[in-house]
């Protein structure tokens, strides 16, 4: 029987969900097949304990005020520990506890920063929950083009 869970997870301002999960450098590098639209992510994941659940993560606050809805899939029910391990999974997967605030701080004193800092203002780095993950990250974006990072990503999954 398949069963949902539903979740509301805060971060730390400022925080951007969409700048964090989407694109070269979020979240779906090492998972190609999920579905970033009208700011929905819709992903799977695993637990460090190698447990699989779908995933739908979207922003239901602003970027100063920043709150992730979190919907969980799992083929069955979840218990108190299974659910505090995969809240706490997906809050570190998304860096909502990172505080960038001192970044921003020593980014207005740079004129180079500031400027980047206004395109990307609370982007966080998304993390990877197990190491073989990281390693095929650290294989295919090795001095590529993201272009060729992507084909070499699409050829380690599709054969």
């Amino acid at each position: 029987m398949a069963c949902s869970l539903k979740l509301r997870l805060k971060a730390l301002p400022p925080y951007d969900f969409a700048l964090t999960v989407h694109g070269p450098a979020g979240w779906p590098l090492s998972t190609p097949f999920e579905i970033f639209e009208k700011g929905v992510l819709w992903t799977a994941m695993r637990t460090p304990t190698g447990k699989l659940f779908g995933l739908k993560l979207r922003s239901v606050g602003t970027v100063e005020k920043p709150e992730i809805f979190c919907k969980i899939y799992s083929h069955r029910e979840l218990g108190t520990s299974e659910r505090r391990e995969l809240l706490k999974t997906v809050a570190w997967m998304l860096n909502l506890g990172e505080d960038i605030r001192e970044f921003y701080a020593l980014a207005e004193r740079d004129t180079l920063v500031k400027v980047l800092v206004k395109d990307l203002y609370g982007m966080r780095n998304t993390k990877q929950p197990d190491i073989f993950q990281r390693l095929i990250l650290a294989v295919t974006l090795q001095m590529a083009p993201i272009t060729r990072s992507n084909q070499m990503m699409n050829s380690l999954i599709n054969e």
